[in-house]
This record gives C-alpha cells, structure tokens and sequence, in this order.
C-alpha cells in the first residue's frame, strides 16, 4: 500500500499541477486504475526512475512558463468580475484598467444591461436581505486570483495552453463562486447581478501568424478605438469575426467583456502551428512518460483489466449522463449545498496559501451545519486540479470499480457485479447526477465503499488472527478512508462506530498486540469535528447542527410513542398520519426488502462475516432514516449496500446448494 501511495505522489509530481488537461487526467486515472486492482512489480528501480524523469520535467515546466521563457507557448490570462458600480469604478478598475478600455466596457455593459432589477427590499429564500449590483464590491484589483495559480507570483490570474470560449463552452473560474459574490449572481437572488466579466491577454511575439477569432468587441491597450466583429447573419445576430495576429498585435495587450450570461463570451486565440505543437508536446510528454512507466510498473491481471474497462464505461456513462464534468467547474447549479460548498473551497485554499491557517481550517462556520468534508475536498481539489473539475470526476469514475472489487470479496463470480449494475442502473445515473449538482452523497458513498473494501482484503488481519506486532498499512488506509467518510456524511457515524467496536473486540479478545493499535487511529479524523466546533464556535457539537434542523428531522421519537398512544387508544390522530407517512416513504413499495433484509442476514451466523459486516453497515445507514428525511439522496448509500448484502446472499445461498454433496438415492421396491 505504502509503495502504492509513493507511486502517486511520484506520477502526480511529474504530470504537474494542476491537473487540468485529458493527458494528465488520463495519466492520474491509470494510476489510481493500478493502486486499487493492480500489483506493482517488486523493485525500487523503476519509482527512481520516474522520480529523476519529474525532476526534469520540472525544470522544463519553469524554464517554459512565460515569466521565465517569453518564447513560452502559454497564454497568460487575466479575468475578474465586472460591476461598473460607483465603488468599484473608482476604487478598483480606475487606474488598474486603461481608461479607454473602462469607459468601453462600461458603455458595453449598461448597452447590454439596460434594466438591473434593484428592490432594497428584497431579501433572499432564507432571510438575508438580496444586495443589489450598485451594492456589490470587487475585492481584488486588475484580476482576480484564481485557485489554481495561487502559488505563482504572476500579475495574471493563471496560464493557459489554449483559449477558446463559446456558448457550448464558457470560463470555468473559481472567483466567479467567491463568498462576497455567490449569492449576488444567485438566480434565487430578485436582485441577481449579471454574469458580467472580463478577460485580457498579452500578445507574445511567438503568436503573431496565429489566429484570433471573436464576437463583439475587443479592446487594446494600445488603440484608443475597440476592434468589433461587424458583419451580421441573416436573422440580423454578430458573427464571429477571425482574422491573422500581426506585428501591431504583438506586445499589446487585448480585453474582452461577457456583460450577462444571455450572451456568452467568444473568443479564441491560436498560436502558430509550430509553436501549437510545441505546446502539444509539453502536454503529451509528461503524461506519455508517466503512462509509459505506469504500464511498465504494473502487473498485467484479468483484474486489472477488468478494473480499467470499468474506469472507461462509467468515464463514457458520466459523458453521457452528465457531460458538465468535461467543461470544468459546474455552470448551472443553482442549490444552495452546493454553491455553498464551492465558495468555502475557494476560500480555504486561498487562505491556506496565504498562510492564513486558523481561517483556513474554519471553513466559513464556526459550528458546523452543512457537511464538513465537502469544502475542504474542493480546495484540494482547486489547489491540485484547478478550475477543470477533474479531481471530482476521477472519484465518481472510481465508484463502479469500487463496488466491482467491493462485489469480488463477497463473491468470486462476476455475475454478482454484473446483477447489481443491472438493478442499480438508475440509481447508479441518480448518483452521477447527484454529483454534477454539487453534493456530497456519491462521494461519501465511494468513501465508504473504499473503506470497507480496505478492510475486506485484510480480514484475517482485521479479526487479529494473526499473531504480530506490526500495524497493517491496509487496515490502517481502511480506518482513514472511513474517518473521511464520516467528515464528508457525518450521518455514516453509526457505522463507524460499528466497525470500531468490532475492530477493538478483536482486538482485546487475544493478547493485545501494543504497536498494532497504531493502525485505527485513522478513525479520529472523526474528532476533528467537534475540536472544530469547540475551538471556533465555544460549543460542544459532536458532528454538526443538522441533525437539529427541522427540515432534516421529519419524525422525531417522539412522534412515533404519540402514534402508539393514539393507535392504543383506537384515536389515530396526527401522529399516527405522520408516522404512516413515513413508513410508507421509507419501506414503500420494494423498500422493505432492503431494510429488513439487511437486518436478517446481518444476524445469521452461518452467512460469511464479510457480506453480513456490509449488510450491518446498510441496516445503520437505512436505520436513521426512520426520524430523518428519506430522499434517494439521502439513502443512497444505505440502498446501494442493502442491495449489495441481499444479492451476496443470495448468490452465497446458491453457490452452497449447488456444491452440497448429493444424498443416497431414494429406495425404491420391486413389485
């Protein structure tokens, strides 16, 4: 496992962050392919060799970017929020944009805007009162920081390798999801501000005989007048303009503004075809390195492969289902979790780099109330992928494999795996789905799988049969991926306490072994939460607030003795509707064969531990959701694994009749 782990520091170091193009993502796809099924060759030699190839490759990388190198094939690109209000007139864009350009973009904007709503008030679904655009102040001057580039020192937001905005593909940026903005650009919001933003490149001498195509217009630093697209189609729209970039392009420095989202920006720049390759080539070669290495340093297996076309049909499955996981951060959410999540991202990682740790770790609450691991996941995921959305693709990729794995501990056959895609087919489109809209769930769900597959392989170890001192690195990942869990659905406690109480049985059932006890510390990941709660918000909270909310608490306990009082008294009342209620959502109408099917096999004892650990562990996520809201999306994981534990027991029941020895033939008399 350790071996494992330094493989994908090693690739992810010699790819480079972010990982932000189809090379690097394939080439990170394959070795997370290889650390979950595949078997590294024995041997050092080849993860120094791939260590010395990232060390050159990352000189390369700082010689090419253009700081270094003005020969650098790399656009540096510039962008940041445009609302021409009267503070951020003078206190931000004057001085920090050409007059000329201001004045031409703010004229384009109040053209293409000509009636903002503005109601002070107002006020927002939840209360807060909805600011209007003169209300809303850019932070930052000439150009916005983004996530991805926050370790550089460069005067523009990032660099890019190609730039190409249309309607089907618009700019993928984290500060448009900043905390001071999110909810002005909220459709929630009657006040909404449009999605007004600008962006600005600098023209090397390497690019003149490429090519720039636009629509609308484009400003420069240099020329007092804006260059625009003129000619019209036949239903009277601007159509995209293209023409050569020349010498007097070159050293200057163009801007251009999308003023709403009604009309999304256009515009592309192309360097030469010499120069187009040699960018291709800084791409390719880093990643062709790491995949030929990979290939080289894993085992081939029937698994392995097996693993792998899985990883491609459910890459193909997302393509189809949800085909916004390609086009970098999400575009259209509109559900509060979600751009909650994304706006305490960005705000973590940028504090984080900045080194301002204390406000970092807060994560925008001082007592948590929505799901704390899913904003720290997407600041690890800005910081290491950037805006390509990438990182959070590559783990919902991973959730089939994982199930198919989770499937070969309990039964050898394929068919099991097989059977469960088939039943889950629409739960498992729900659960890509559910993922594109920003919540949590389906991560939760493969942390958890993870975890107990983890715990699966090493089960003789996990049940202390074997007589040694040395924690199980295996064991100890498992108890780290369920720790996470937790944080990401902090609802999966039950389970995690389940899977501990059984680990310490084991543990203390022989004579205790003192070092092993270092492998479940993995666990109080868990204890994070409630520190959290006690340092910032000077209140014990165990996990969060939410199991208080209302809206999550749908059927207190105490409604269930008020509806047994009720029915005793041959009075049902309110309650007694309530509870029905409930149970008719929750158990209705093949529901019950899940939830009390995973209870039966998690108590009989002749079904193998391994499929009755998971169906306990469904049982525990079903079980909550008698007081809680049932929604598929809070039952996701407790459904997948009910499903999971009734088919295992199903296909253990057949397998054992079919290789029961045959009895005596029946006696029969001759008449």
């Amino acid at each position: 496992m350790s071996k494992k782990l330094l493989l994908m520091a090693v690739v992810l170091w010699l790819i480079g962050i972010p990982v932000d193009t189809t090379w690097q993502f394939a080439a990170i796809g394959l070795t997370a392919v290889i650390v979950l099924a595949g078997e590294l060759r024995p041997g050092k030699r080849l993860l120094l060799s791939m260590a010395l190839a990232a060390v050159i490759v990352q000189i390369l990388r700082f010689f090419a970017a253009p700081p270094m190198w003005p020969m650098s094939p790399m656009w540096q690109e510039g962008m940041n929020l445009f609302v021409p209000n009267q503070h951020n007139l003078e206190s931000v864009y004057r001085g920090a944009i050409p007059d000329h350009v201001l004045s031409g973009m703010t004229q384009q904007f109040h053209q293409e805007n000509p009636a903002i709503p503005c109601d002070q008030e107002k006020r927002l679904p939840w209360g807060m009162h909805a600011k209007c655009w003169t209300d809303l102040k850019v932070k930052e001057g000439r150009f916005a920081r983004a996530a991805e580039n926050v370790f550089s020192n460069s005067e523009y937001s990032r660099l890019r390798y190609g730039v190409n905005f249309r309607s089907d593909k618009v700019l993928s940026a984290d500060f448009l999801y900043d905390v001071d903005y999110v909810w002005q650009l909220t459709p929630e919001n009657k006040n909404q501000v449009p999605k007004s933003f600008y962006v600005s490149y600098p023209i090397p001498s390497i690019a003149e005989g490429g090519r720039l195509c636009w629509q609308g217009r484009l400003y420069w630093d240099k020329r007092a007048e804006p260059e625009r697209s003129t000619s019209t189609s036949a239903n009277g729209s601007v159509e995209i303009a293209c023409r050569t970039i020349t010498s007097q392009d070159v050293n200057d420095r163009l801007w251009s503004l999308q003023a709403n989202a009604e009309r999304p920006l256009t515009l592309s720049l192309e360097l030469p075809p010499l120069w187009r390759g040699i960018a291709l080539l800084l791409q390719i070669l880093p990643a062709g390195v790491a995949i030929a290495m990979l290939l080289q340093a894993a085992q081939p297996s029937t698994q392995l492969l097996r693993v792998a076309g899985i990883f491609v049909a459910t890459l193909a499955l997302i393509f189809a289902c949800a085909p916004e996981f390609f086009q970098g951060l999400p575009r259209n959410i509109i559900n509060r979790d979600a751009l909650l999540y994304l706006s305490w991202g960005r705000e973590i990682a940028i504090n984080f780099v900045d080194g301002n740790i204390g406000a970092a770790l807060m994560g925008g609450e001082r007592i948590y109330v929505f799901m704390p691991g899913m904003r720290y996941f997407i600041a690890a995921e800005l910081l290491l992928f950037g805006n390509s959305n990438m990182g959070h693709l590559l783990c919902i990729a991973l959730l089939p494999p994982v199930i198919y794995l989770l499937t070969q501990q309990m039964s050898k056959r394929v068919s099991l795996f097989v059977v469960v895609l088939i039943l889950s087919s629409t739960k498992l489109i729900k659960t890509i789905r559910t993922a594109a809209d920003g919540y949590s769930d389906p991560l939760g769900l493969l942390l958890l799988s993870l975890a107990l597959l983890l715990l699966m392989r090493q089960w003789s170890a996990f049940r202390n049969s074997l007589a040694t001192n040395k924690p199980d690195p295996t064991i100890f990942a498992g108890f780290v991926a369920l720790g996470l869990s937790i944080f990401l659905r902090p609802n999966y406690v039950l389970v995690g306490m389940m899977i501990g109480s059984f680990w310490l049985m084991f543990y203390l059932q022989k004579n205790p072994y003192r070092f092993r006890f270092a492998e479940c510390l993995g666990i109080l990941i868990v204890l994070t939460m409630p520190a959290h709660n006690l340092f910032f918000g000077h209140a014990f909270v165990a996990l969060t607030l939410a199991s208080t909310i209302i809206d999550s608490l749908t059927t207190p306990p105490l409604a269930y003795w008020n509806a047994l009082q009720e029915a005793s008294n041959l009075a049902p009342g309110p309650n007694v509707a309530l509870v029905v209620r409930k149970l008719k959502s929750l158990l209705l109408p093949g529901h019950w064969v899940l939830f009390f099917g995973s209870l039966f096999i998690s108590l009989v004892s002749h079904i193998p531990e391994k499929i009755r650990l998971l169906a306990a562990a469904a049982f525990l996520l079903q079980a909550p959701h008698l007081f809680y809201r049932s929604g598929g999306r809070e039952m996701l994981a407790g459904n997948y694994f009910a499903l999971m534990a009734v088919l295992a027991a199903i296909w253990f029941w057949w397998d054992r009749k079919k290789e029961a020895p045959a009895g005596p033939l029946p006696h029969r008399s001759i008449a």
